[in-house]
């Protein structure tokens, strides 16, 4: 056998560093493999005749990871959060990597509270509406303002019957 493997074998410092080394290499070789959009569903909706692609996040896992799992969301994507209960849903920015506009609805899809220019750097304030709500949409941000969404408005969206 080699003296040099042999030496390396022999010390365990540097095999449990290279091993490090190797471990680290790969996790950030696939990492996109284990972080990407796994979203339990997906669809789209039309707000102010703009196709927005959604990703639907109706589980707690899903709620509460929401977008942080992504590096960026485009221009024509949003989340929405659909609760199972009508209630006080905050939010913060924790562990997000871009800024979002935010808004909340009623049951009725009805705009109840908006929260624009959301920023990681926010964190760790909370947003939430003085108003229960029942959904709510993230999107890039500037998109409340660039759209003219206001508290009032009525969003229209029925992705499948198991939604109220």
């Amino acid at each position: 056998m080699n003296i040099f493997v042999q030496r390396f074998f022999k010390n365990k410092y540097l095999m449990f560093i290279i091993t490090l080394f190797i471990v680290i290499v790969v996790f950030f070789t696939f990492r996109n493999i284990f972080f990407t959009r796994s979203f339990s569903e997906t669809s789209s909706m039309v707000i102010n005749g703009k196709v927005i692609n959604v990703f639907i996040a109706d589980d707690e896992v899903s709620r509460r990871k929401g977008l942080s799992i992504l590096d960026r969301i485009k221009d024509n994507e949003a989340m929405l959060f659909i609760f199972d209960d009508i209630d006080y849903h905050n939010f913060w920015m924790k562990d997000m990597k871009f800024s979002i506009d935010i808004i909340w609805l009623d049951d009725n899809k009805k705009v109840i509270y908006e929260k624009k220019y959301a920023r990681p750097s926010d964190y760790p304030s909370i947003y939430e509406p003085d108003v229960k709500s029942l959904y709510v949409l993230e999107f890039r941000y500037n998109f409340i303002d660039e759209n003219n969404i206001k508290i009032g408005d009525s969003l229209y969206f029925d992705f499948n019957k198991k939604y109220k």
